[in-house]
């Protein structure tokens, strides 16, 4: 009997030119009818075992992602979050992140609102310190709306200059709460240390 190294090299040879063949089912048939009973009875054991290791490497791995999935808590407010949220050993902490969140967000609310009074106030000194030229170039260059489309500063409306006031002031505070956090991040790494974030919440931990 041909050793296993050998069976299961031929065994590819064949796989390999099979797939290269219009009829292949009908190539492997042929190729099986030219091995002796003996080999043909070691393949057929073979590509079983190697069934039965592929199930096995399968379940080991979705024994380790749902394990996975039931310890380390996915990002807030994903999919993934509510299914490891409905893990019965997993509700203290997820009511702790609902809490932690919750505060979180009011937080930011409360911050928001201040960021908007202090950024309507700049607003009215630049106004009142400088004056915008209407120059005919300033007129007819572009800006984008909410739907979409673009208008010309000669021709906004009054709604359309309102829009564009509160993208700025809502991109000036995503711009101050971005800043923020990654000043948190300098902080953590600075505090533990280390050259990343990642390396200072594992010291942390």
């Amino acid at each position: 009997m041909a050793k296993a190294s050998d069976l299961q090299a031929r065994a590819q040879s064949i796989v390999t030119a099979a797939s290269e063949k219009l009829a292949p089912l009908h190539f492997l048939k042929v190729s099986a009818a030219a091995m002796s009973r003996e080999d043909v009875d070691a393949l057929a054991v073979a590509y079983l075992y190697g069934q039965v290791k592929g199930r096995k490497r399968r379940e080991t791995l979705n024994v380790e992602r749902d394990a996975e999935t039931r310890t380390v808590e996915p990002n807030w407010g994903t999919n993934r979050w509510g299914v490891w949220a409905a893990v019965p050993e997993n509700a203290e902490r997820a009511e702790k992140t609902r809490q932690y969140q919750s505060e979180a967000q009011a937080t930011r609310d409360h911050y928001r609102r201040e960021s908007d009074k202090g950024l309507t106030a700049i607003i009215g000194t630049f106004m009142r310190e400088v004056r915008t030229q209407w120059t005919a170039e300033l007129l007819e260059s572009k800006f984008a709306l909410g739907d979409g489309t673009e208008t010309r500063w000669g021709e906004a409306t009054r709604e359309d200059h309102a829009y564009r006031i509160g993208m700025h002031k809502r991109n000036a505070v995503a711009g101050i709460e971005g800043a923020a956090r990654h000043q948190q991040a300098i902080e953590a790494i600075d505090a533990a240390g280390c050259r990343t974030l990642n390396e200072s919440l594992k010291v942390a931990a």
